[in-house]
């Protein structure tokens, strides 16, 4: 066999694990809305309902955010004609960050007094956007890897996305501990301002 085709990993095992990864991050995000069992007066009702507020709202934030990761999944693979070990580790890496994230959102979720709740899960989100930011840069400098079809130009493109991206979380991270909750605002910045 040649020994070129032996060095490469499947593309399509990668995307197979890497959907089911984000299949069950999603799912596991809804576990944290929950009301206690058994019967309840109209009033216990409603203050159960009014405690999972919170987690509502980070619901559907995480629900987002992972959507837009795997977004950028989906296009950050289409440049790429092979899969090489480094591109490899670094996608399992992001995988394991991506598995942690219902994790950190139900500590928002359920300690969204705590600053220290958002300064981990921002934390999160900032190592996913570093990692993406190397992810691009490695397939930037290993050309090799390019699909023959993607024109350097939309590399530079997702490059240049991802830094934006990157900066973004990065002034939600330094806002975390001090403006909780307000800081992720920050995140919305280049889906508003910037068109990549």
């Amino acid at each position: 066999m040649n020994q070129d085709i032996m060095k490469w990993f499947p593309k399509n095992r990668l995307e197979a694990l890497t959907d089911g990864v984000y299949a069950v991050a999603l799912t596991l995000l809804v576990l944290d809305l929950k009301l206690p069992a058994g019967s309840m007066s109209h009033v216990v009702f409603l203050d159960a309902i009014n405690d999972q507020i919170s987690n509502f709202m980070t619901w559907i934030l995480s629900f987002w955010v992972i959507i837009i990761f795997w977004q950028v999944r989906i296009r950050l693979i289409q440049c790429i004609n092979h899969i090489g070990n480094t591109y490899l580790q670094l996608e399992f890496i992001h995988l394991a960050l991506i598995c942690l994230l219902p994790f950190t959102t139900s500590l928002v979720g359920e300690y969204y007094t705590e600053p220290l709740a958002f300064l981990i899960y921002t934390g999160n989100l900032w190592l996913l956007c570093l990692l993406g930011f190397f992810q691009v840069l490695h397939i930037k400098k290993s050309k090799q890897l390019v699909a023959s079809e993607v024109s350097q130009i939309e590399v530079e493109s997702q490059l240049r996305g991802v830094k934006i991206v990157l900066i973004s979380v990065t002034v939600a991270l330094a806002l975390a501990y001090f403006l909780p909750g307000w800081n992720l605002l920050a995140v919305l910045i280049p889906k508003f301002f910037f068109r990549h």
